[in-house]
């Protein structure tokens, strides 16, 4: 009797969970405050070396931030409006973890809550009208010891385990940016893989969500921007093995 009530409650507490999910899944692309959401909670910087590859497609869809360019007069050629210019040059792998390190910084020193971090050679897998809906919905429950891999298939409201592939897209929480920074530099290694052990060091509990993928086949994505600036490519196809 107790098994066959325990397993009722479980099959309900499922269901909930899932109409929970299904009327977020289908709300995130209907949300007009999104975007207001993100401009009050968010400080978006973006890590580029002259500010090409998809520099401009950013900017074109993220509502200003903060830029760490290894050229700022190549920049400054091309200013994007509500946007902030650092230089910060980049010599070899280490300098990039450097760089990473500067934006946990000024991340910290942000009047914003969170702060996205985004290598400039990334699309993002939804159309602009969702992509602030997304971050909403999946970083609601975030609190300061969270932080979100956005490059990688997951809900954010759950913990996963601790990432060092890839640091194109993450979002950080500014109270725990002091630490990360304070972390990044302790052993010579690439950016993505200090990341990973400055948020063990910090205690910091990773989640993750899809919003970006690494863009590629560069010419042809470059092509295909230059004739829509809002040019969204395919997600990647997943196939069984």
């Amino acid at each position: 009797m107790f098994m066959r009530r325990r397993r009722r409650m479980v099959v309900l507490a499922l269901l909930v969970i899932l109409t929970t999910l299904i009327y977020a899944h289908s709300s995130i692309s209907v949300d007009p405050l999104a975007i207001q959401h993100f401009s009050d909670n968010f400080e978006t910087f973006i890590l580029t070396k002259e500010c090409k590859r998809s520099f401009d497609y950013i900017t074109t869809i993220v509502p200003g931030g903060t830029v760490l360019t290894d050229n700022y007069e190549k920049c400054m050629e091309k200013e994007a409006a509500g946007w902030e210019y650092h230089e910060s040059s980049v010599d070899n792998e280490q300098g990039y973890t450097e760089k990473y390190k500067r934006a946990l910084e000024l991340c910290a020193e942000s009047d914003k809550a969170k702060c996205l971090i985004l290598e400039d050679d990334i699309v993002f897998i939804n159309p602009p009208k969702s992509i602030f809906s997304r971050i909403k919905l999946h970083t609601m429950f975030g609190g300061p010891q969270t932080a979100w891999d956005c490059s990688k298939v997951g809900l954010g409201w759950f913990k996963t385990g601790q990432t060092g592939n890839k640091s194109i897209c993450r979002i950080i929480d500014k109270r725990v940016a002091p630490c990360l920074a304070s972390e990044m530099l302790r052993n010579a290694l690439p950016a993505d893989i200090a990341l990973k052990l400055a948020q063990i060091a910090c205690k910091v509990n990773q989640h993750r969500f899809l919003l970006t993928q690494h863009t590629g086949f560069k010419s042809y994505l470059r092509a295909e921007r230059e004739r829509d600036p809002l040019w969204i490519p395919s997600p990647p196809k997943i196939t069984d093995k």
